[in-house]
């Protein structure tokens, strides 16, 4: 983001879950708003770490040598700035039943996107404690389905000089 360089200013600029690319939060923050027109607003959607989060933020930090952004690293840096957002959270419990099917394509490409890696090369017993772990933070409803909770913030903010 920092090195994004543009000749226009934006009445909008939508940053959905983008934070967990940029390295520090203050030179993003510095270019989003140089990029706002005067009245633009800023619009910010990123995860709040919980339960579903977890075995990412590892993975991407083990392979990545660096810690992804959650809500409360933004949340923080608006306090200790002084920055004036309006912050909404939205809870959405995410079905995860496919996941424990063994041959669902879906479950597969669900449990890729959760740690972020091809899971096709995890061990049989790694696996297994993948499983097990989004088991233990799961709640299974009477129809069966298998649901585990999943939570973001929306940031938004109005430039004002």
């Amino acid at each position: 983001m920092e090195k994004f360089e543009s000749s226009q200013s934006f009445d909008i600029i939508l940053l959905i879950y983008s934070f967990y690319y940029f390295s520090e939060i203050e030179s993003s923050f510095e270019k989003i708003h140089e990029l706002l027109r005067e009245e633009g607003i800023a619009i910010i959607v990123i995860a709040i770490k919980t339960e579903i989060s977890e075995p990412y933020y590892y993975v991407n930090q083990r392979l990545d040598q660096r810690s992804m952004l959650f809500s409360d690293d933004l949340h923080q840096f608006f306090s200790e700035h002084n920055i004036s957002v309006h912050q909404d959270i939205i809870e959405s419990p995410l079905n995860i039943t496919k996941c424990f099917q063994k041959n669902s394509q879906l479950g597969k490409h669900l449990l890729d996107f959760i740690v972020g890696a091809n899971t096709t090369y995890f061990s049989p017993s790694q696996l297994q404690v993948l499983l097990d772990y989004l088991s233990s933070n799961s709640q299974k409803l009477e129809g069966g389905e298998i649901m585990i909770p999943t939570s973001v913030s929306f940031y938004y903010f109005q430039k004002k000089n």
